[in-house]
């Protein structure tokens, strides 16, 4: 828990984990519906092996608001997606 100069409090909730994929990192598949002609779909490639890291903090502004930031990454050889996800949580 910690204590923010401006008196609100505060927690941290972490995680972390790691992935291995042993199957295809392709970018790329054929699909079909039942019945249907087939089609390509395509992505950006996955990390054959990717650190996961999730990190917060949640500030208790009010009695009956919180502020949330939470950080998400995958990190591989050559790869990386990086996002952050801010929430306002007002009860009333």
């Amino acid at each position: 828990m910690l204590t923010p100069c401006f008196g609100s409090r505060a927690t941290m909730p972490t995680s972390g984990r790691l992935s291995v994929t042993s199957a295809s990192t392709s970018a790329s598949e054929a699909r079909a519906f039942s019945g249907g002609d087939a089609f390509s779909v395509a992505g950006a490639p996955i990390a054959r092996d990717a650190a996961i890291v999730e990190a917060g903090v949640d500030f208790n502004i009010a009695p009956s608001a919180t502020l949330d930031v939470n950080y998400c990454g995958q990190i591989g050889s050559g790869v990386s997606d990086h996002g952050v996800n801010p929430r306002l949580k007002v009860q009333f």
